[in-house]
């Protein structure tokens, strides 16, 4: 699993890197707006194709992110993706915080769906 290039297929990100290998890695997206978000690996397994990271401060209303990223083979030519994640609103609702998150995970399957057809 890649931690980083996640502005191939989320439209809000215009730049990713990465610091580091393996886990404990921190990935820094840059925004469309130039914002920064600041984001720890805190958990990869290569055997079950997902991966867990953190937000360690940004831009969003949240605090205590955590979300995982998992990728199962459906058929040889096929595989089904899931995001969630967990968090602590701040400064928001959790309605309003949950409607932030909704609509990067809406932006990021649909290009997903546009990188693989």
């Amino acid at each position: 699993m890649i931690f980083n290039g996640l502005g191939a297929f989320v439209a809000a990100v215009a730049n990713s890197s990465v610091d580091g290998s393996g886990v404990g890695t921190t990935r820094i997206l840059t925004l469309q707006d130039d914002a920064q978000l600041f984001e720890k690996l805190e958990r990869l397994d290569d055997s079950d194709k997902s991966l867990e990271y953190s937000i360690v401060s940004g831009p969003l209303p949240v605090e205590s992110y955590r979300s995982i990223i998992t990728v199962t083979k459906i058929r040889p030519e096929q595989c089904e993706v899931s995001w969630s994640s967990t968090f602590e609103p701040k400064g928001v609702s959790a309605e309003q915080a949950e409607e932030v998150f909704s609509g990067i995970y809406t932006t990021g399957f649909d290009g997903l769906k546009k990188l693989f057809p």
